[in-house]
């Protein structure tokens, strides 16, 4: 089954082949720490320190017993779920995906702070697994998540909200971006579209950091696109003339996503001139 015929893009085919593999692989892990869990720290902690200088796990004679083994294997049954949900309709079911990247990201940021602390084999092993587990996700659905869009739902709204913000109405000109924000949406996808998968990825990056300008220029703890307007200029502002100049990429590439498609728009041509001009020389 191919994109076309599926109706998915070949980032979202991606993603769902990906969700079919972690539902199979929670599932069994599931059951793996059903049936061995009690056990599987001795076993970590045997091939750990004897092949290095690691830290001894204290593994209790019993075994890890029952008890946490049941909250690890309904975690898994959750985990397939979810992954089964995205993998039937990852457009539809975008909200399930943040269970399973919250869930990676606690976990692995808890096993990497437990092995800083103790040194322990076990802990490095859950580090690094569900450390992959997070990237792996993360990494294929940030191309995968708008769609047949280029942008998502989020991403337009903060577009729009820099575009009002750079070209509000009655300014510079007679008509703002809101005035024409649908057309100027749709000329930013196609702008967008034209790059190369990489490049489409780092824009919307820019443009998600951009929505968190207040916070690094100390402006508010709100995002850009819940402000009112003039702390959004302010914002802007601040971040366009920030002394780091990464943190100026974010302001450059976003303005180009607004400009461009809004002084493309034949009224506003029109208004500058343009139009006229070139109906002279004809």
């Amino acid at each position: 089954m191919n994109a076309a015929d599926s109706g998915f893009g070949p980032a979202e085919l991606w993603f769902r082949r990906c969700m079919l593999l972690c539902s199979v692989a929670f599932g069994v892990t599931g059951l793996v720490f059903l049936a061995v869990g009690g056990v599987l720290p001795g076993w970590l902690d045997t091939l750990g320190t004897g092949r290095s200088l690691m830290a001894r796990y204290p593994v209790p004679p019993g075994g890890e017993g029952a008890f946490w083994r049941v909250l690890a294997v309904s975690m898994m049954a959750m985990l397939t779920w979810s992954s089964w949900i995205l993998f039937r309709d990852p457009r539809g079911n975008r909200s399930w995906v943040h269970l399973i990247l919250l869930s990676k990201f606690v976990s692995s940021s808890l096993y990497f702070a437990f092995f800083l602390k103790t040194g322990q084999f076990p802990h490095l092993v859950g580090w690094l697994t569900d450390g992959f587990l997070f990237a792996a996700i993360l990494g294929l659905w940030i191309p995968a998540s708008p769609g047949k869009e280029v942008f998502t739902p989020r991403e337009k709204r903060i577009l729009r909200a820099v575009g009002e913000a750079c070209v509000p109405r009655g300014g510079a000109f007679r008509d703002g971006y809101a005035d024409h924000a649908e057309a100027c949406m749709e000329q930013a996808q196609r702008l967008v579209s034209g790059q190369s998968l990489p490049t489409q990825v780092a824009s919307r990056m820019l443009l998600r950091v951009m929505d968190f300008s207040p916070v690094l220029t100390g402006v508010s703890l709100r995002r850009l696109r819940n402000l009112d307007m003039e702390r959004r200029i302010r914002s802007i502002e601040r971040m366009e003339g920030h002394p780091l100049h990464w943190l100026r990429w974010p302001v450059f590439s976003t303005k180009l996503n607004v400009l461009l498609p809004f002084l493309s728009l034949k009224e506003v041509q029109s208004e500058m001139g343009f139009r006229e001009k070139r109906a002279s020389h004809d």
